[in-house]
């Protein structure tokens, strides 16, 4: 028996195609205009347990400065090092995390301000859809600091001395975040302060992906075409000449339109017992 993979190669001099039919073009992905993604309106997860468990841990979180602690700007700011706080926020910043109610509070909105000289935690779940969010940019003011992670990944910490800003003013603008994913995703933040006065503002914006976009239409088939498997659940040739067999893990799955072949790039092919398909080359 002849055996060949039809994933990779052409028969020389004709056509053969393994697909469910010929596509113009690849899915267009539609990129909206910016939306409102979290303000100060925005319910989220709420901490405010930290108290001072962080200061002196780390050059993010001075002591307070009634006890003989600095006021240093750090801007940018690298990822903190919360392990001093790691009973009280939990795995807060892993997916799916399991948070504490002694500690968490679901809030219909986000304090702007909290106890002076202390720290405080906020989780935003953020739906991105059913294709995701792009060009997430960030806008803040926080008195002292604050530290952002995107569903974990850190992505912002600036602190420094002053007073909060006026409403509707930020410190920080124009702060790229990176992208949300379709689904349930989760913003952090930790605020910081070591004095009296605390303040914070917010405001990120994203642009919202796509749509359901219809399926992309086919082409004719061109001329010349001599064996096209399609991968429908199975392996007819739908030019009526050749069906072939599955040969190692060969499996189906969903393709650009309808089903398709799954291969594990080991030694998964379709087989055909036709000794006429010798002359093959690679493509």
């Amino acid at each position: 028996m002849k055996t060949s993979s039809l994933l990779s190669r052409l028969i020389a001099s004709s056509a053969v195609v393994l697909s469910t039919c010929l596509l113009t073009n690849a899915q267009t992905i539609i990129v909206y205009a910016p939306v409102t993604v979290v303000d100060g309106t925005t319910s989220g997860y709420y901490n405010a347990s930290l108290g001072t468990i962080l200061d002196g841990s780390a050059p993010q979180f001075p002591l307070p400065l009634g006890a003989g602690g600095g006021d240093p700007l750090i801007y940018p700011s690298d990822e903190p090092n919360l392990s001093a706080a790691t009973n009280i926020l939990g795995n807060w910043l892993t997916p799916h995390a399991v948070l504490n109610p002694t500690n968490w509070l679901n809030a219909p909105t986000i304090p702007a301000t909290w106890a002076g000289n202390t720290e405080t935690a906020i989780i935003y779940e953020i739906d991105g859809g059913t294709h995701g969010i792009t060009n997430l940019t960030g806008s803040f003011d926080a008195d002292n600091g604050l530290f952002v992670w995107v569903n974990g990944q850190f992505k912002f910490g600036a602190r420094g001395p002053g007073l909060p800003s006026p409403a509707g003013q930020f410190e920080y603008t124009n702060v790229f975040l990176g992208n949300l994913n379709a689904g349930t995703n989760r913003i952090q933040i930790l605020r910081e302060d070591n004095f009296d006065a605390t303040g914070y503002q917010v405001r990120i914006m994203g642009q919202p992906l796509g749509g359901d976009l219809p399926t992309p239409p086919c082409v004719t088939a061109p001329a010349g075409l001599v064996n096209w498997w399609q991968g429908e659940g199975n392996t007819t040739d739908n030019s009526g000449n050749i069906s072939g067999g599955l040969y190692g893990g060969t499996m189906f799955a969903s393709g650009k339109v309808g089903q398709s072949f799954s291969f594990d790039g080991v030694n998964d092919c379709v087989t055909n017992s036709v000794w006429g398909l010798t002359n093959i080359v690679d493509s």
